[in-house]
């Protein structure tokens, strides 16, 4: 299969599901097409990435331990692995003022670290570190937005213990419990200009939430596998945060403080993933997922200064619900060597009016390779690729009044180690 047939394939499932629920009147239930999936991060184990973000039926390494964990009480064996991405997005933006102004340079380099050990022939327990949900922009002083945003981060680190228990030969249930610490940033220009530049305000907290997800694995035979899992969202409260003033003029140094107390919150959404993996041969296995991430419970963001009120300000957002198709395929060319490749597509999170330059998304194609190289019967290295080509979007921000294109792609590297103990 061509890529080009591939994408017409997962956009015609999409157009099925559409009319299905059309018939049932539940189109709510599936979103109109709009950016690809909040600030959600798909690079958390390298054969997810190389098949695109497909795992959830497959989960048939230590990663098990965060895609499914009841999938691990089918292991003969504790595995272990750690590894890490390479992310270099670059993204345009398109005044209709001033032409064109390019994103500086972000680089995103998440790890990963994944365990599953057995505690008796039908129970796994695991452990999984990783950043799961992630954005950052940087754009220039002078830019036309610079009043919106020149710079903003949120970053989430998880470590969350969990469970797979084996019901039967053909049944598995598994739950885990994640501990989430989040960082946010945010600064932008405020146009009150001294002889320095405008002032530029700079919000920096901290924040923890916890989570949970519930799992099952089925496998009907030897060839097939199907895998479920729900993912609770997380509420980032970061009360304790701080925000700065800097090149403030002496005629407003009484409105202006240099540091005040500062709190925000955030919040990332419940999802499901449901996904299938089948060997058609020997050494042939195909995959597929849905996943359906409830963003429409995540909305705006408001900053607030404790020292002055009248200074607080917030980020308008109203998220719409998302959804991923995804579909890859694992070859088996030796022994000691096992080639993947995957194609996805994600619709999205953000509306028209509420889009702007601290996250600025499109509806997304992934294309997706990468391989397993073994070195002996306990060690091997598996290396990903992913482009996330983001289609071109011209949106207008309400709140701000702010027009323009943008056009965002995303390459991203990675490798892993992987150990499985006798």
């Amino acid at each position: 299969m061509t890529i080009i047939p591939a994408l017409f394939t997962v956009y015609k499932i999409r157009q099925l599901f559409n009319n299905i629920l059309m018939s049932l009147g539940l189109m709510l239930i599936i979103p109109s097409m709009a950016i690809s999936g909040g600030f959600e991060n798909k690079t958390l184990a390298q054969k997810s990435v190389s098949m695109a973000g497909v795992f959830t039926g497959i989960a048939n390494d230590a990663s098990a331990a965060w895609f499914n964990p009841s999938a691990m009480s089918f292991f003969e064996a504790p595995k272990f692995m750690a590894g890490i991405n390479y992310s270099s997005p670059a993204t345009s933006y398109l005044s209709p003022y001033s032409g064109n102004h390019n994103m500086k340079s972000v680089n995103f380099i998440p790890f990963h670290l994944y365990g599953a050990f057995m505690l008796n022939d039908r129970t796994f327990v695991g452990i999984a570190v990783n950043k799961p949900f992630r954005y950052e922009s940087n754009w220039e002083s002078d830019w036309p937005g610079r009043y919106i945003s020149t710079y903003s981060k949120f970053s989430v680190t998880s470590i969350k213990p969990s469970i797979g228990y084996r019901l039967n030969d053909n049944f598995s249930i598994g739950a885990g419990i994640s501990l989430n610490f989040c960082k946010q940033e945010d600064t932008r220009m405020i146009p009150v200009t001294s002889d320095d530049g405008d002032i530029i305000s700079t919000f920096e907290g901290n924040g923890l939430a916890f989570g949970f997800d519930l799992t099952a694995s089925y496998k009907p035979n030897d060839e097939t596998t199907l895998g479920l899992s729900l993912k609770s969202g997380s509420e980032y409260k970061m009360d304790d945060g701080e925000i700065t003033f800097q090149r403030i003029p002496t005629a407003v140094q009484e409105i202006y403080p240099e540091k005040s107390d500062a709190k925000s919150s955030m919040k990332t959404p419940w999802s499901i993933s449901v996904g299938m993996a089948k060997n058609i041969s020997r050494k042939l296995m195909i995959a597929a997922e849905i996943k359906y991430a409830l963003w429409s419970g995540t909305d705006s963001t408001a900053f607030e200064v404790k020292e002055n009120q009248d200074l607080s300000y917030g980020i308008g957002k109203e998220y719409e619900n998302s959804l991923y198709l995804g579909a890859g395929s694992e070859y088996t060319v030796s022994d000691n060597i096992r080639v993947r490749a995957g194609v996805g597509y994600e619709t999205g999170a953000i509306k028209d009016q509420f889009l702007d330059p601290r996250i600025p998304d499109a509806d997304k194609y992934i294309f997706a390779f990468g391989g397993t190289f073994k070195f002996s019967d306990f060690m091997s290295i598996d290396i990903s690729y992913m482009l996330e080509n983001y289609t071109e979007r011209e949106a207008t921000n309400s709140q701000y009044n702010f027009t323009g294109n943008y056009k965002t792609f995303t390459n991203t590297f990675g490798i892993s180690l992987n150990y499985e103990f006798e």
